[in-house]
């Protein structure tokens, strides 16, 4: 009998909501498997990030996968190093103060999945799959949580990879295929009855009795939605992805940027206060997924293309992607990186057929020493770094968005960002300027209080020295780049 794994997280609880900075991984293209993520982890929490969102690690049919047909569930695939080093990488990014969340295929399976060629060949009715909401596939039946063997099928996986591996949550794919609504058997049921048995788990244990579980919807029709009616914490959405690719192909409407850089303002809840639970909500903002070509492709490619014939991205553009890297870590809602992001990787995606998820694209990690590859990491760093200090720049209570029209001609956007003290810690007021033209720009502000106003993202500009409250004064803002002010 296998010796059980010698567990070394006991302190570990997952970061709160506000605290969260999330590193979207595919195993495979990022290090061949498990414990090439876990030699890695050092450099992943240097950026900021504090949450793991895992792609499928189930195991799959084809060599080369995605992971989002999954033929079996309570297992991590041996390819990627087995339940051995799954554990080993869970158990070293709680030690470094990471949490993990897995990305969970529960909407549909691989034709050859077990219950399905079992029922199938015996003739006799299937008691987990069928036609339930919209099904991802329209050529073969997904899992139909009309079923009380479905809905308690994935109810214990939850509950045995909560327990088996020390998974801190999970990001639920394509919800719109398991949502009935908000009272429904579907998705609804299915965090509700996962959010209730988290509570008894001690490292999600959260002041009034709330739990600190993470439980990730991609509902992208309505993200706010799903939030709201259900006991989802957060949320996939491209709303940032979609205005940044807008401003990045040269539709400069800068305010469209700022507003979904405050959720809130769009209609996003920030609590959830149904059936007697009250938590925090925040939906995920990010400039790239794994759906996606990359973002600094958006800036040009060049000629040389793959083996599906996509560009590469044209990455001596690097410092296009900066200010919205700045706007990224500073805004509301909780950043999400996807892995290679922060050195420009430049992998292409076609918008569909075989090759879209059967093609791997492993991370060019030669990217990190170059030019490009190092300014980038730097600012991620830097701007992780104030994320993980400054509690503003977490906050939800307070964002305030300078409209100035000659701002906006610029291609500048400057804001605020501001938090009350509680308790020992203190209260923060932070002016967060950023320019997306090719030109330094001057930008005229309200600083809040009189004092010496220091930059913190570089440190080399020079102090605004301001007299009185709301005092007027003129700010330069480096091109294709961004300033962080706070009175000192």
């Amino acid at each position: 009998q296998a010796q059980p794994f010698a567990w070394s997280d006991a302190a570990f609880v997952p970061p709160e909501i506000d605290e969260m900075v999330v590193y979207e991984v595919n195993v495979r293209e990022f290090n061949t498997d498990f414990d090439g993520l876990t030699t890695q982890l050092d450099y992943v929490k240097g950026l900021g990030v504090n949450v793991l969102e895992l792609m499928p690690i189930s195991n799959v049919k084809e060599a080369v996968e995605w992971g989002y047909t999954p033929l079996d569930y309570f297992a991590p695939d041996e390819r990627l190093g087995g339940p051995l080093a799954f554990k080993r990488l869970v158990n070293a990014a709680h030690e470094r103060g990471i949490a993990l969340i897995l990305d969970s295929v529960y909407a549909h399976t691989h034709p050859e999945f077990t219950y399905n060629m079992v029922y199938e060949a015996s003739g006799e009715t299937n008691p987990m799959l069928g036609r339930f909401e919209g099904e991802f596939f329209q050529d073969w039946a997904g899992t139909d949580f009309r079923k009380a063997f479905t809905r308690d099928y994935f109810f214990n996986l939850n509950v045995y990879l909560i327990a088996e591996y020390h998974v801190d949550g999970f990001r639920y794919d394509y919800v719109p295929g398991m949502y009935d609504g908000s009272a429904g058997q579907g998705y609804a049921d299915l965090v509700y009855r996962t959010y209730q048995h988290s509570k008894s788990v001690t490292r999600f244990q959260a002041p009034g009795g709330r739990s600190r579980i993470i439980q990730c919807a991609e509902h992208l029709p309505d993200a706010p939605g799903i939030m709201s009616q259900t006991h989802s914490n957060c949320a996939w959405q491209n709303g940032l992805l979609d205005r940044a690719r807008e401003m990045a192909r040269g539709n400069y409407v800068t305010e469209r940027l700022a507003h979904q850089l405050d959720p809130e303002f769009l209609g996003y809840p920030t609590e959830h206060t149904a059936a007697g639970d009250v938590f925090p909500v925040a939906p995920f903002q990010y400039l790239e997924s794994h759906d996606h070509s990359r973002f600094i492709n958006q800036f040009g490619t060049v000629s040389l293309r793959d083996l599906l014939g996509e560009r590469y991205g044209n990455r001596d553009r690097f410092y296009k992607m900066q200010p919205y890297v700045i706007a990224l870590y500073t805004g509301k809602g909780i950043p999400m990186l996807w892995h290679g992001q922060e050195f420009a990787e430049n992998w292409g995606v076609p918008s569909g057929g075989i090759g879209r998820n059967l093609f791997e694209r492993p991370l060019h990690w030669e990217f990190f020493y170059d030019e490009a590859g190092k300014a980038l990491v730097r600012l991620h760093r830097i701007l992780g770094t104030l994320r993980s200090n400054h509690r503003a720049l977490g906050s939800r209570g307070f964002f305030y968005y300078y409209y100035d029209q000659l701002h906006i001609q610029r291609g500048v956007l400057a804001f605020r960002r501001k938090v009350d003290a509680d308790g020992p810690k203190p209260a923060e007021d932070l002016l967060v300027l950023v320019n997306f033209s090719d030109a330094e720009a001057e930008a005229w502000l309200p600083f809040p209080a009189d004092g010496t106003w220091v930059e913190m993202i570089d440190g080399k500009r020079p102090p605004i020295h301001i007299a009185q409250n709301d005092q007027w004064a003129a700010v330069m803002v480096p091109s294709n780049y961004g300033s962080i002010y706070k009175r000192t």
